[in-house]
């Protein structure tokens, strides 16, 4: 392709206008906080009382541990709900201490779905050695979402490729939010849900689940995943598996 400096004017705004085309998807994302809170029990929010049923436990990690309260996400209230979420209408995360050195295993995070609001009600967190999050009721807001540069499912118009001198103005179009849908935020390679296995034939990438959502780091509710980091999760809907995984820089 041309060099760099030749992307001016009119060739710039057509590359953007037919990289949009190709890519664009919907997204919500979540407003932090910035306005008077409603304190319903089903709001979404960061941090704060989260909701259960009844006779649910808190979730404890595979040392037993009472996990740290994340994200609370009622989806019925979101503008747009993408199809992997449709049957869910409300979504609790929670982590354990160790869950990024732990790669989001079983027992070092844990996710809860709820396919109706009916008898959800508040609890309290039972006390634990660690509390770093100052709570934030959330609302939700919807626009435009595009992939980051190194995300697989990226397409370029006809005739460039990665390889290419590109627009620098294509990079910023990802959200990097906290948000529901839409295209991952990633930092530093595609989105990984599943290990790499070692065959015979070397390192293969098993099947990888649909994006579903991400939690980024929020300094307003003093959530960091390591320095300035993403939390992304997965799932398969077939089989109601969920899956997370983190990136940072």
């Amino acid at each position: 392709m041309e060099a760099f400096e030749e992307w001016t004017g009119e060739r710039v705004e057509k590359f953007l206008e037919d990289f949009k085309r190709l890519n664009i998807r919907p997204t919500s994302v979540l407003e932090v906080g910035g306005f008077r809170p409603t304190s319903h029990p089903l709001a979404s929010h960061i941090g704060l009382a989260p909701v259960m049923r009844v006779g649910e436990e808190w979730p404890r990690d595979s040392e037993g541990r009472g996990m740290q309260f994340i994200a609370q996400l009622n989806l019925t209230e979101a503008p747009f709900v993408p199809e992997v979420l449709r049957d869910i209408a409300l979504l609790t995360i929670f982590v354990g201490e160790e869950c990024i050195e732990r790669g989001f295993n079983p027992g070092s995070w844990e996710l809860r779905a709820y396919p109706s609001l009916d008898g959800l009600s508040r609890v309290t967190a039972p006390p634990r050695p660690w509390r770093w999050l100052k709570g934030f009721e959330c609302r939700w807001q919807q626009t435009e979402d595009y992939p980051s540069y190194d995300d697989d499912l990226l397409k370029l118009p006809d005739g460039y490729r990665l390889e290419d001198d590109l627009p620098e103005e294509m990079h910023g179009l990802n959200v990097h939010r906290s948000k529901v849908g839409g295209f991952a935020s990633t930092i530093q390679y595609e989105v990984q849900f599943v290990p790499a296995i070692r065959t015979a034939n070397g390192w293969e990438k098993g099947a990888e689940p649909p994006f579903a959502l991400q939690i980024v780091s929020e300094e307003k509710a003093g959530l960091m995943w390591a320095d300035n980091g993403v939390l992304y999760v997965g799932r398969r809907p077939e089989t109601d598996e969920w899956f997370a995984s983190c990136q940072f820089y």
